[in-house]
């Protein structure tokens, strides 16, 4: 239905990812990942709205921790993965890979 990527390392972009979810109407999946560093400028507003779709984990998201989520926009979160800087032993300055799984009926909340 629609892709955005919004680095939330640049200020202001913050403000653009809250409207979008937002936006998007109820019974929508929604998949959040981070690329490279995600916490910089992800303040209270940013962190309360991924809370709001279920996320456990975004306040603790910090500085190039990785972070995925996969949750339906108004219901329940499906699946989500964190790891960060200070546990991974990667042997970078980066939390190690995540992986996530979920399954789920396209169907089952739409109605359609």
């Amino acid at each position: 239905m629609a892709r955005r990527v919004f680095d939330t390392f640049s200020t202001g972009v913050e403000n653009e990812m809250v409207q979008f979810i937002d936006d998007v109407r109820d019974g929508r999946i929604l998949v959040f990942a981070v690329l490279d560093e995600a916490s910089k400028n992800l303040s209270w507003l940013g962190r309360n709205k991924l809370k709001e779709l279920g996320s456990r984990w975004c306040d603790k998201l910090g500085y190039r921790d990785m972070w995925a989520l996969v949750t339906r926009k108004g219901g329940l979160k499906m699946a989500e993965t964190y790891s960060n800087v200070a546990t991974a032993d990667t042997g970078y300055e980066w939390g190690g890979p995540v992986f996530l799984r979920t399954d789920f009926d396209l169907l089952e909340e739409s109605g359609e």
